[in-house]
């Protein structure tokens, strides 16, 4: 039996697992039960069974009718035969063991998990009863003595590869349980020794806390204090330690409270996990009176009685958890006490409490006792609502089907049907008397919880209950409330409460909901009608209800209601479309005129339209809609022939003709087998210990792969880890040298690779057809003599690359044509096909498989599969003849269609396929949906989705002719519809490009005056999306002009204002229609309305916007705003035409976007007031006003104004404290966006220097932090250094590390934090514009650098700096703030009036002062703020700068997506035509950079090769000359250039650290380990080279990435800094990644000393 473990351990245990398979029939003193239960675990254990057998349920059900109510009896009575049958006497009475410490143990698991225990039989089984006796029938049918299964092995060999495999914490915690010395003594060696001969595990960590072995748990409470850096070991004990039984928990919480730990962060995560509180903000919550009240309930019982009747909420909470700690079962009277009397908020605790139990039987009960006696106490019915009848016990799914998903019993949840009546009618008076929709109760409990109750949640608890009663009255009752539910939960109530209506009440509610608000409901709502229409259970005015439906304009209910009323009998159906003809509606004129043209397309009921006929041409005045509906109902009428459809071959091609292509048998015997395999039998398998040799004897050549990680070729062969072609391999060259040598030629590459490779046991129904064709190519069971070879893995990843590289030529494909060619000659219909489920795994599912998706017969399909266009012509033939036949046996069925689309355009052009072939193909089948999109995105203006795009061929002038021309009649078909899809609308969602103004105007008609819909996502059947859609691709050819547009727009009536609609929609009719109706700036206020009211904007839109302004597109999205290019627009357009294109923006524009444009543009033009926008942000704190308030012009009194909207900013920010995480980080990000929008108005560039002006206040008030002062005997102050300004706190003349807690509400130290909140932000804002100033040669005025001044931050940064005044004098600022001092010491003054800006490194290259001034920063020892005196300079050589080229970078492989992230940051865009580039505003430039790279969606794991970077003018874009783009702006592209290059380039360099970075680390390590006396660490290139006892390692400076040598990747769990306190160096500023990796040298230095299992496991 194939075992479903893994590979190594089915192999250990299938002896043993078979024996127990075969035994079970004959073994004795089994009762039936317990054989039944036997034979269910070993079902679960076979990988081939996809059966419904749950070992888990059974014993549950077991347990439960034999009364086996503790999990400690489990196995002791009529179980224990059990047990014994499947791990023999002796084990189970270790299992018994278990089960008796499993009844003292947590019953909650994973992250989930609380420290709550129950001995309940109900609460354990489910959880891990099967992995349990799955690790003890594991252990024992290995046979491995005690000392084997303690170090998971035999040998060393074997433990590596058993490690992470075999799982002995339940059987390590019975022994240790039972006294065993071994285990005992074992354990505690991994725990002391100094060698590390017996490693630590996360199996020893739960087995001890399991046992509660004093013991071990004092040697483990050791180590702990002595964890040091080693955070996972640390994190290894603390998640275990509550896993077990109750004084292992106490006992660690002991050490953790007498020692302090619990301001570690594992410590801290820990607690929240078993006490309920969550992890997320585990530091800010689990605090040291927190953990004193833990250790304090759990080890004085009585204080927790005492807790739950306390005031504090928390206290509450915890003693009904410590009560829980012991036995869960003792809460339920202290809750149902806390029920009768308690005061709400204690309640409210109980309820939150009951959340964590994970008990549903209990949570039910305690829940309707909270329900019956305080209903009407809202905040407590909150709180318990999540437990009654909640999704996890009783699920009503949008994609469940009452049949197959049938409601539970009434039974599993009420004793009575009345008990449930209470329930129900206490629900009823509970939303009854709710006064809103819903109700808020924030905060509650604690001050981080919030919850809500809703009426809609009421609801779906009434209607749960309506369906457990199940009575028509009380399903009535339920629907009277169902309208205060969301869309999607009225959905999947009605498609349950309603699958069956038995009253005309129910009926006629569900007729009712066909118009319902919500799409989902209406879905549900039209299919119950439509098969109650069926069922004839409707009655006349039904009908007439769904005919009043349809004056709406929901798609999916008219096209439901009109196929509906279609097909009623003759008398009915003529009534109603009689009726929706001569009504005032012109949506019901519509569907009545939709119902006829459905008739005539299907050429049903002719003598019943020919009676409408006069009703049709008698409607007076009908719309464009109405009348492309009347023109082709007239139409079909007055002809003889049938409406285009599938039946006529939609007039193209005759349907009763097929494709007729004959295949040549290949050999007459079927023995094309042969051609795939060896002469020598033996060959493949000697080729393949050929490369196993190879890699062996290269095993401990390393090199880096695309990832920069050193790898060994004896664990990896790989340099591209996705790679499939001889480049994606370590040592290219060696391995093409093998294959020249030992194999030669594709076709024996081909034979190889077939050769090794297995067919899947899964794929059985195929095994008859695959011998007879393939004959010795077929097999189970291929190299079984060398695939336990530990490098066969390894050799198999080479012979796939050498086959991808090698294994593709004319003879292999024609090798792989004849195969094809038997298996469709030679294989029936029914087998190649065949509908299974692959494994048994839950995730996997019946589905349809075809035989060329079976091994091996893919790789000799996949062959094929893509030489369309590069194989001579009758290879091609050959290969499609075959593949086409395989197609029409299995019955043209989409799934298997083996063709792409281009290759039947191949067969045309080779005259093999008629014209009335290809049109079958293209829109006659089942699969022409993929046809349309296939072909016709190969048009020529089809638009280019993805950069690889750019390389698909083009469809030649005749083949473009023959695909439109079935376009067209799609088309033609497609543009005379009503609501009701027609026959070809599944096609035309798939064409992808339309052209010409013909159809630009028809779909324009045909919208009528509909809006385009902007749904990027599903096109839907509504009439309405069609078109938006087909809008959306349609595009003028080159042969349109202007002028043809104005006419025939002017022709069909289409006004100026649709065409701007249009061209909104669809902008690559921008520029035409702004020329057609001569509405100058058309184009730019287009995009510039798809920049402030779109989301998902592709980067073709961005790279437009990007021409026009320098504010980067994602701002847009945010809300910030470009006030020169509005002004600039809304002069071309003016007022009038403005207002039109902003209407026309609202249909594309998404969500609250095109409102907030409003209110941003009306804030720019005066329109809105200050005072009333202030009045509006404080009344309702409407962020988009706080965006636009920033815009509105300033008064006359300029600097007043100023001021009080930057203090009334700082105010509204400052209020947003009293909110949640989320809300203030958004009205943050609102306040720091009106900044922006301020500093524009008033003209000052950017928000940072509008700041340093106005922040004269602030400054004034943090000089009285930056002074010492004495709060409670501690010295506090602010230091401001040339690095990150700090809070420094000094007591008895010691530095202290954090601030006391009595002073942590002080109010001189809270605001003391805030103002270094503050000082900080300003500081990192600084460091960023001060370099956006230099790299833009933005100048400052003496009076801006004198303010400057008084700003202690941001002059620390710019004092550091060199300047230049224009006349070409150089200096950094003087401390007075009104001078220059020169590198010499020369001293210039500055005056107010004079222009300064930061130098640039091309101005000390020209000026020749380069060398002085970085002379002058050793000399001072000063740091600047970012690279300035020691940026790279770019300069362009005497060859670039007559070119707009530089090739200097040309032929460097990079990574796009890493390449994509670096220049992200650094302002570059994608651009669908070019790739990566940059727009350079001030200097009027943009970059791009070619690569043959796919920008949009990168990957890497393909290196594509950097071609160029080229020069256009912003503008224009057309070609600059290097030589006319400023030298610093061309710096600074090609230092961009540069870095994406090094970083992201195909070998690998960490992006973490620049080559400067690791310098200064370099430094800092070779001068800091003689201060921790470690001797054993040299440092070599890059890395840190740790001669350790357990071995060598290699710690990258950079990254931190530790190797061992010749070995793999080492991850380690960094401790958080703010938890590992920090690296104390004298010398070395506080540098989180530098700390790091000192700790993991220092921690790898002594790696005898290590415990931390997850580190010991990879050393």
């Amino acid at each position: 039996m194939k075992i479903s473990w893994y590979g190594i351990v089915n192999d250990l245990c299938g002896a043993y697992v078979d024996k127990l398979v075969e035994g079970l029939d004959k073994a004795k003193g089994l009762t039936c039960e317990a054989r039944e239960i036997i034979n269910c675990y070993l079902l679960e254990l076979n990988y081939e069974y996809h059966g419904n057998a749950n070992f888990e349920a059974m014993v549950e059900r077991y347990a439960e009718e034999h009364g086996i109510s503790n999990v400690a009896e489990l196995f002791d009575g009529k179980l224990k035969p059990v047990a014994e049958y499947l791990i023999g006497r002796e084990w189970s009475d270790l299992l018994q063991r278990y089960m008796r410490i499993e009844s003292e143990s947590p019953y909650t698991i994973g992250y989930v998990r609380r420290s709550i225990r129950c001995p309940r039989t109900e609460v354990h089984v489910r959880r891990n009863l099967k992995s349990v006796i799955d690790s003890f029938v594991m252990l024992r049918a290995t046979g491995f003595s005690t000392a084997h299964i303690l170090r998971c092995g035999r040998t060393y060999e074997e433990s590596q590869e058993l490690s992470d495999k075999l799982n002995i914490f339940p059987w390590l915690a019975s022994m240790i349980d039972a006294g065993d010395r071994e285990c005992i003594d074992y354990v505690k060696d991994a725990m002391t020794s100094e060698n590390n001969s017996n490693r630590l595990t996360f199996a020893h960590c739960r087995a001890i806390a399991k046992s509660g072995n004093m013991e071990l748990l004092e040697t483990e409470g050791r180590l702990l204090l002595a964890a040091r850096l080693q955070e996972g070991l640390r994190q290894a004990i603390i998640e275990t330690m509550d896993e077990g039984r109750t004084e292992s928990f106490i006992y660690m919480l002991r050490v953790i409270m007498d020692k302090n730990l619990q301001r570690f962060s594992a410590v801290k995560r820990g607690l929240a996990v078993s006490t309920g509180l969550g992890e997320i903000e585990a530091p800010e919550r689990i605090t040291e009176k927190f953990v004193e009240r833990v250790f304090r309930y759990v080890t004085e019982p009585e204080e927790a009685t005492k807790a739950v009747m306390s005031n504090d909420p928390m206290e509450v909470y915890l003693g009904l958890w410590a009560i829980a700690f012991y036995n869960v079962e003792n809460i339920v009277e202290p809750v149902k006490s806390l029920i009768a009397s308690a005061p709400a908020y204690r309640v409210e605790a109980a309820m939150l409490m009951l959340q964590c139990i994970q008990f549903p039987s209990m949570s039910r009960e305690l829940v309707s006792s909270a329900l019956h006696a305080r209903w009407s106490d809202h905040g407590i019915i909150a709180g318990a609502m999540p437990l009654y009848l909640n999704d996890q016990e009783f699920h009503i799914g949008w994609y469940g089907n009452p049949k197959e998903n049938p409601v539970p019993p009434l039974e599993k949840f009420f004793q009575s049907v009345e008990d449930a009546k209470r329930d129900f009618d206490i629900f009823v008076g509970l939303i009854e008397s709710m006064k809103s929709s819903k109700e808020t109760f924030d905060p509650y409990v604690f001050p981080w919880m919030c919850v809500e109750l809703s009426r809609g949640e009421v609801a779906t608890k009434i209607c749960k209950i309506a369906l457990l009663i199940d009575t028509p009255e009380y399903i009535e009752r339920a629907l009277a409330y169902i309208d205060t539910m969301d869309a999607y939960d009225r959905a999947r109530f009605m498609k349950y409460m309603l699958i069956n209506p038995t009253t005309r009440t129910q009926i006629e509610f569900v007729v009712n909901a066909m118009s319902d608000r919500g799409s989902e409901a209406r879905i549900v709502a039209c299919d119950i009608v439509a098969t109650l229409s069926k069922e004839g259970r409707l009655t006349a005015d039904d009908y007439l209800a769904m005919e009043s439906h349809l004056r709406l304009k929901a798609s999916g209910m008219r096209i439901a209601i009109i196929g509906i009323l279609g097909v009623l009998p003759d008398n009915e159906a003529v009534a109603s479309v009689r009726r929706l003809l001569s009504d005032k509606s012109a949506e019901r004129r519509l569907a009545g005129l939709d119902i006829i043209k459905n008739w005539c397309d299907k050429g049903e009921r002719k003598l019943l339209v020919e009676s409408l006929l006069q009703v049709v041409e008698s409607i007076s005045r009908p719309s464009s809609k109405e009348r492309i509906l009347i023109d082709s109902i007239i139409a079909s009428s007055g002809s003889n022939e049938e409406s285009y459809n599938e039946g006529n071959g939609f007039g193209l091609y005759n349907p009763d003709e097929e494709l007729c292509l004959e295949l040549d048998n290949v050999t007459g015997d079927s023995t094309v087998g042969k051609v795939l395999v060896f002469e020598d039998k033996d060959r493949a398998e000697t080729l393949m210990r050929k490369i196993i040799s190879i890699i062996e004897e290269n095993a401990d050549y390393e090199f880096t792969d695309t990832y920069g990680e050193t790898k060994r070729l004896g664990n990896s062969v790989r340099i591209k880890p996705y790679g499939r072609n001889l480049q994606a391999l370590a040592k290219p060259d060696m391995w093409r040298e093998f294959y020249e040598h030992e194999i030669g030629n594709p076709v024996d590459m081909l034979r190889l690779q077939l050769s090794t490779i297995n067919t899947n046991s899964c794929d059985e129904l195929f095994f008859p057809a695959l011998k007879r064709i393939l004959g010795s190519a077929f097999h189970l069971d291929a190299m079984k003599d060398i695939c336990q070879n530990p490098f066969y893995e390894l050799a198999c990843e080479v012979r796939q690359c050498l086959y991808d590289e090698f294994g593709h030529s004319e003879s292999t494909w024609r090798i792989a044509a004849d195969v094809m060619s038997e298996i469709a000659l030679h294989v029936s219909a029914d087998e190649l096909v065949h509908k299974y489920k692959r494994g048994n795994s839950y995730w996997e599912y019946e589905k349809h498989y075809a035989i060329y998706d079976i091994w091996p017969v893919r790789p000799l399909y996949e062959q094929l599969e893509y030489i369309w266009n590069q194989c001579p012509d009758d290879l091609f033939v050959k290969s499609f003849k075959s593949r086409y036949e395989i197609y029409r046996k299995i019955g043209y069925k989409k799934a298997f269609n083996p063709l792409k689309p281009m290759e039947y355009v191949k067969l045309w052009g080779l005259g093999l396929m008629s014209d009335n072939d290809f049109w079958r193909e293209m829109i006659g089948r089942e699969d022409s949906p993929n046809m349309v999109d296939g072909l016709t995105c190969h048009l020529p203006l089809a638009p280019k989705r993805y950069a690889a795009e750019k390389e698909k061929p083009m469809l030649l002038p005749e083949e473009c002719t023959l695909v439109n021309t079935a376009v067209d009649r799609i088309l033609e078909i497609e543009l005379k519809r009503g609501d009701t899809p027609t026959v070809v609308s599944e096609l035309a969602k798939e064409i992808n490009v339309i052209t010409g103004i013909d159809y630009l105007i028809k779909i324009l008609v045909g919208l009528g005056k509909d809006k385009p819909t902007n749904n990027l996502y599903s096109i839907g059947d509504s009439k309405r999306s069609m078109f938006s859609r087909l809008l959306r691709v349609c595009c003028p050819t080159e042969e349109d002009t202007p002028l043809q547009l104005k006419k025939k727009a002017e022709e069909a009536g289409i006004s100026d204002e649709r065409l701007v609609e249009a061209a909104m929609f669809s902008p690559r009719w921008l520029e035409m229609v702004e020329q057609a109706i001569g509405w100058k700036g058309l184009t730019s206020a287009a995009y510039y309305f798809l920049a402030h009211t779109g989301e998902n904007l592709d980067n073709n839109v961005k790279s437009h916007i990007s021409r026009y302004t320098s504010v980067a597109p994602e701002d847009f999205s945010d809300g910030a705003f470009d006030t020169v290019w509005f002004h600039e627009i809304y002069r071309q357009l003016g007022k009038k035409r403005f207002e039109i294109v902003y209407d026309a923006a609202k249909y594309i524009a998404e969500g609250n976007r095109h409102t907030r444009a409003r209110k941003l543009s009306d804030a720019v033009l005066g329109i809105l007031k200050a005072k009333d926008v202030m009045k509006e942000i404080t009344d309702k704190r409407n962020k988009d006003l706080v965006v636009a308030y920033g815009l509105i012009p300033l008064g006359r009194n300029r600097i007043k104004d100023l001021r009080q909207r930057y203090a009334f900013l700082n105010k509204f920010l400052k209020e947003s404290k009293q909110f949640g995480a989320q809300r203030q980080a958004s009205e943050s990000r609102a306040v720091k966006l009106a900044l922006d929008n301020l500093a524009r108005t008033a003209g000052f560039g950017d928000s940072t220097r509008l700041t340093w002006s106005m922040e004269a206040d602030i400054v004034k008030e943090a000089a009285e932090y930056l002074s010492p002062q004495v709060v409670d005997g501690v010295t506090a102050y602010i230091s401001i250094g040339e690095d990150m300004p700090e809070i420094v706190l000094e007591s008895k003349g010691k530095r202290l590390q954090s601030i006391p807690s009595r002073l942590k509400k002080d109010k001189y130290i809270e605001r003391m934090r805030e103002v270094h909140k503050q000082l900080k932000e300003q500081h990192v804002r600084g460091r960023s514009l001060l370099e956006k100033a230099m790299v833009e040669s933005s100048w400052f005025t003496g009076e801006e650098i004198s303010q400057l001044s008084e700003n202690p931050v941001i002059w620390k940064l710019f004092s550091r700096l060199v300047l230049v005044k224009d006349g070409g004098v150089f200096g950094f600022p003087g401390d007075d703030g009104h001078s220059l001092v020169s590198a010499h010491g020369e001293v210039v003054e500055i005056l107010g009036g004079d222009m300064v800006r930061i130098a640039h490194p091309h101005d000390f290259f020209m000026a020749g002062v380069w060398s002085e001034y970085q002379s002058a920063l050793f000399d001072r020892q000063w740091r600047q703020p970012f690279k300035q005196v020691f940026r790279e300079l770019y300069v362009p050589t005497e060859e670039e700068k007559e070119k707009s080229v530089s090739m200097r970078y040309s032929g460097n492989q990079i990574m796009p997506a890493r390449a994509v992230g670096i220049l992200k940051k650094r302002q570059w865009t994608v651009d669908y035509e070019n790739g990566l580039q940059k727009v350079c505003f001030h200097g009027d430039v943009t970059a791009v950079m070619y690569a043959l790279a796919d920008w949009f969606s990168p990957s890497d794991i393909e290196a594509p090769t950097l071609e160029y970077v080229a020069f256009y003018d912003r503008r224009s874009f057309k070609d600059k000359k290097i030589a006319d783009v400023l030298p610093v702006v061309f710096s600074e592209i090609m230092r961009d250039v540069d870095l994406a290059v090094s970083v992201a380039h195909a070998g690998g360099v960490d992006p973490e650290a620049s080559h400067s970075t690791i310098e200064m680390r370099r430094v800092i390590v070779e001068h800091a380990m003689p201060m921790f006396g470690i001797s054993n660490v040299k440092v070599a290139g890059n890395f840190a080279k740790v001669s350790g006892k357990l071995g060598n390692y290699n710690i990258h400076l950079g990254s931190g990435v530790i190797h061992k040598e010749g070995g793999a990747h080492i991850a380690v769990l960094p401790v958080h800094s703010q938890s590992r306190g920090r690296i104390f160096l004298p010398f070395l500023d506080e540098d989180p990644k530098t700390a790091e990796i000192i700790s993991k040298i220092l921690l790898f230095a002594e790696d005898d000393k290590i415990k931390d299992p997850s580190i010991l496991s990879q050393i």
